[in-house]
């Protein structure tokens, strides 16, 4: 399991880019492909190639997996309006330098794409019905009132924390307003605010500037 590191959705592990706000994903493509599922065969000759690395102290040392892919012959589909076939893969787990095992497994490549899209409808349907709501988040307080109305919307939630932070953070620079050119955060703080109404009107998932990426309600 991963999570956008723009706003924080989950994302699917073979989705290329945010389904909530379409960044591109930043981590490798290697890393995302080694967390896929091996079958119960690549698994088990897994698990003997990482035993198989304890030496005699009892220590082990650690490896590394490497994934390819063969999609399957014409596209994936079959004739007749089939169910695509899935497509073939193969890793094998070197050890400083050496092979040390491998396997095989399968992967339908179709399901993945269903998959995305079906998130992607999930986020965008869940900001189109509560983008007022996210947008109340950014009113001092009133963020409570949005969470608890729509405490299992993800878009509302994601808001709330945003709203939160912002609301916290006005606290403070409210205490420490003594000091000089304080002003000068304080219109940090108005255009934070601004910029998260517009984000949730337009049913964006988008941090706030240096202080969007605190999680306080997840």
């Amino acid at each position: 399991m991963s999570y956008c590191s723009s706003c924080g959705a989950y994302m699917p592990d073979w989705a290329e880019e945010c389904p909530a706000c379409g960044k591109a994903r930043t981590e490798p493509k290697k890393r995302a492909q080694t967390r896929k599922k091996p079958s119960a065969q690549a698994g088990s000759a897994a698990a003997k190639a990482e035993a198989g690395t304890e030496n005699k102290a009892g220590a082990k040392t650690s490896g590394e997996y490497h994934y390819s892919y063969k999609k399957p012959a014409g596209g994936g589909t079959r004739s007749g309006g089939a169910r695509p076939s899935a497509g073939k893969g193969a890793f094998t787990y070197e050890e400083g330098g050496s092979r040390a095992g491998g396997g095989s497994f399968s992967y339908d490549e179709e399901k993945q794409r269903r998959d995305t899209a079906y998130y992607a409808r999930e986020y965008k349907s869940d900001a189109a019905d509560n983008k007022w709501l996210a947008a109340l988040c950014y009113l001092g307080p009133m963020f409570l009132l949005s969470w608890l109305l729509k405490p299992n919307s993800k878009f509302v939630r994601y808001h709330a924390n945003q709203g939160l932070v912002l609301f916290l953070c006005s606290i403070v620079l409210n205490i420490f307003d003594f000091i000089p050119f304080m002003w000068v955060v304080n219109i940090f703080c108005v255009v934070c605010f601004f910029i998260g109404v517009f984000n949730a009107l337009g049913g964006k998932r988008k941090p706030l500037p240096i202080i969007g990426d605190i999680t306080l309600i997840k």
